[in-house]
């Protein structure tokens, strides 16, 4: 039992040693701290020789300090939507894509009537090899007697879909599975009569 001090002490002598030097290191530098310990056995009753140890304990802490840093989304007047940017056209339908990323879209039936009338917002423009996608949400919706024939439900605000571009220059609404064409970049006829 009599080792049991002294095991206690040295420990604790280490960890305080340790610790200073990790307090001294706290700025950015490197710190080597030395500690000599000299430990003193008192004599056992059972015994008349003394025993003394020395021992030297050496603790050596470096710690260096790594700036980090920080990527956070940019604000949305830094998130560019270039490649959705202006006016899109197909037979008897038509796009707007402002630099907010804000859409409008008129689709009509090919002749007379207007079909539906859409106003989106994007979010999150990103490539996916080469076809730009961006992700499309409803802000308003005025759907007309002929939409009840595609089949499909009115979208209503609150909705979401995609809108892409593709290498051919042709932006894809998702919510009305509409394509409309870059007029200056598309091949005649890509998006219609």
């Amino acid at each position: 039992m009599a080792r049991r001090p002294f095991l206690v002490i040295l420990l604790i002598t280490l960890l305080a040693a340790v610790t200073a030097a990790c307090g001294g290191a706290s700025t950015g530098t490197s710190a080597l701290h030395t500690v000599t310990v000299t430990v003193t056995h008192a004599p056992a009753t059972t015994s008349m020789t003394s025993a003394t140890a020395a021992v030297t304990a050496t603790a050596a802490v470096e710690k260096t300090v790594t700036p980090t840093t920080t990527t956070t989304a940019p604000p949305a007047s830094a998130v560019s939507y270039s490649a959705f940017l202006g006016e899109w056209v197909g037979h008897t339908r038509f796009v707007t894509v402002s630099k907010t990323g804000r859409i409008e879209e008129h689709v009509g039936d090919g002749c007379c009537d207007p079909i539906i009338d859409l106003v989106l917002q994007l979010s999150n423009p990103h490539r996916a090899g080469k076809t730009w996608v961006a992700t499309s949400r409803v802000m308003s919706a005025t759907p007309h007697k002929g939409w009840k024939g595609t089949g499909r439900p009115a979208p209503k605000p609150g909705d979401h879909g995609t809108v892409t571009v593709g290498a051919d220059y042709i932006l894809v609404d998702s919510i009305t599975d509409n394509g409309f064409c870059d007029q200056d970049k598309t091949e005649p006829g890509a998006c219609g009569a």
